[in-house]
């Protein structure tokens, strides 16, 4: 739950818990749908000003058409529950090469389910190439650096500069920046 996640400890150490599964799914698909629903209607949001869920993922989700999804929803209806929570979603893909012909249909859904409807934002999706850990290491750092210094600049009482004005960027630093300064 999110009062875990708060010391960092405990929240590592319930991370070393974490085990892949055993079972092998329908398709190369997951339900990640399901797994996204569960944090949204059973987590107690209530006493945070900046939602954010991430999800990471190296496949596509399952869709309402799968009768093995526990969701029994699409990209757009899971966007649309975490809209009216107040809660972002952040999706890192990890394209690895076992999922070379589930990418494009993957990126396609996760792209919608982040939709911002921020023009400077766009979506907050993230490619990792290759399901590269070292660059998934650096682009989950980068995030997290960005969220963290916004936090305690809140704490402390500074006003927040806005992001320069700018198209829409493609680097998940920037975009956490644009979406630190919205929320």
């Amino acid at each position: 739950n999110l009062q875990e996640g708060q010391d960092r400890e405990q929240f590592l150490g319930l991370v070393q818990n974490v085990q892949d599964t055993k079972v092998s799914s329908h398709s190369f698909n997951e339900d990640a749908f399901a797994g996204i629903m569960d944090a949204l209607e059973n987590m107690d949001w209530s006493d945070y000003g900046a939602r954010i869920l991430f999800l990471i993922t190296d496949a596509g989700a399952l869709r309402h058409n799968d009768p093995l999804g526990a969701a029994g929803m699409n990209e757009g209806e899971v966007l649309e529950a975490a809209r009216r929570r107040q809660i972002k979603i952040f999706v890192l893909h990890l394209l690895t090469p076992q999922g070379t012909k589930n990418h494009a249909q993957a990126e396609a859904q996760y792209r919608q389910l982040s939709a911002d409807s921020n023009p400077r934002i766009g979506d907050l999706y993230v490619p990792i190439p290759a399901g590269d850990v070292n660059r998934f290491g650096t682009e989950v750092e980068r995030i997290a650096t960005v969220f963290t210094q916004l936090v305690r600049e809140v704490a402390a009482g500074k006003p927040l500069s806005p992001p320069p004005p700018a198209k829409p960027v493609a680097d998940p630093k920037a975009k956490a920046e644009a979406l630190g300064y919205a929320m």
